[in-house]
């Protein structure tokens, strides 16, 4: 699993969840690259609809 916290991110284990393996990871990768080289500059985020998740 990973965890999104301030800007930056964290691999962690929860023993209950399988997390996906290195196949998975790999094309889970290849399709985040190619969404945001056909996403960018496609639309903009108005500053005050950023919002983040805090106090894990």
């Amino acid at each position: 699993m990973i965890r999104f916290f301030n800007g930056s991110c964290e691999r962690f284990q929860d023993p209950h969840i399988e997390g996906p393996n290195a196949a998975e990871v790999a094309g889970l990768e290849s399709l985040r690259r190619h969404l945001e080289e056909k996403m960018m500059g496609s639309f903009s985020i108005a500053p005050e609809a950023i919002w983040k998740v805090e106090n894990l």
